[in-house]
This record gives structure tokens, sequence and C-alpha cells, in this order.
């Protein structure tokens, strides 16, 4: 089992098409479970916005779900239940089961991902949204997202400037 996002992304695609097809298809448990899983990837591939977005999908679908009660995914995540939940929906979805469902839908992932500029792009296009709509509604919807994406921007600026005066 990955732990992290392997390099081209593949979990992460495949959660997201599997929780369109969920959508399509009227699921909304099971779209649910596979965007926690879709935002757990985006988490620890940095893609935060996807993350957020991921969660506030989950909090449109399902208001009182368990990562809803917390500031961000990351937050939810960190938690011992953001944790279990994790863990538990890994092993019910594992990524043999994953891949079967991806092959038994004939989603070609290399084709698709490899038309747009950049993996963010394509997980807004997952999430059926634009890129820009949706760093849109993540900072308004979240104000403590903006602070925390300065925050970030600016401990790499700075971590970038003691590089270079070494």
């Amino acid at each position: 089992m990955i732990a992290v996002m392997d390099v081209d992304g593949e979990l992460l695609w495949l959660f997201l098409h599997l929780a369109r097809a969920a959508q399509l298809r009227q699921r909304p448990l099971v779209q649910v479970r596979l965007l926690v899983l879709a935002a757990d990837e985006a988490l620890h591939a940095g893609m935060l916005e996807i993350a957020e977005f991921c969660r506030w999908k989950i909090g449109q679908l399902s208001p009182a779900h368990l990562v809803t009660q917390f500031t961000s995914f990351a937050h939810a995540r960190r938690s011992e239940d953001g944790t279990a939940l994790v863990r538990q929906l890994r092993r019910r979805y594992g990524r043999e089961h994953v891949e079967q469902l991806a092959a038994s839908l004939g989603l070609e992932l290399n084709t698709e991902r490899l038309s747009h500029h950049s993996p963010e792009a394509y997980a807004a296009e997952l999430l059926g949204e634009p890129l820009a709509a949706l760093r849109k509604a993540v900072r308004s919807s979240l104000p403590q997202f903006e602070q925390d994406e300065s925050q970030r921007q600016s401990d790499q600026g700075s971590r970038t400037s003691d590089d270079q005066d070494d």
C-alpha cells in the first residue's frame, strides 16, 4: 500500500475519476468516501487547494461529515478520528480494487492527464470546476486558507534566502 502519492498522482486521478462516476450514478456515500481519499492524496502531493475543494464538496454532500468539523482537511487528517477514517477507507478501497473499478469503467488516465497544463488543472476538471474558479471558491470559503498559504509561501521564501546565504 502506498503511503504517499506516487510521482504521476495515479491514485489521486483514480479516486477523482471514481468519485465523478459515483456522482453520475447518484451514489453520494461512495462519492464522499472517494473524495476523502482524493483529498488525502492531494494533501500528500502538496495540492492543498485540491484537498480543500474535496473537503468542501464532502461538506456539500454530507454537512455533518467528520472532515467538515475541522478548519482544513490537513487538520482533520492529523486528528485521531481522521487518521482512522483514512486508514479504514484505504483498506476498503485498496489500490488493486480501485484499479479494477477504473478498468471496468474503461478509464484511460494517461491520455486525459497529458492534455492538461498542470496536475492541479486536471484535478480541478475532475472535480467539475475550472482551476481559477476552484481557487476562488477555496479562498472565499476558507479565509484562513489564504493566511495559511501566505505563511507557507513566506516560509519557502525565507528558506530560499537562507540557502542563498550559505
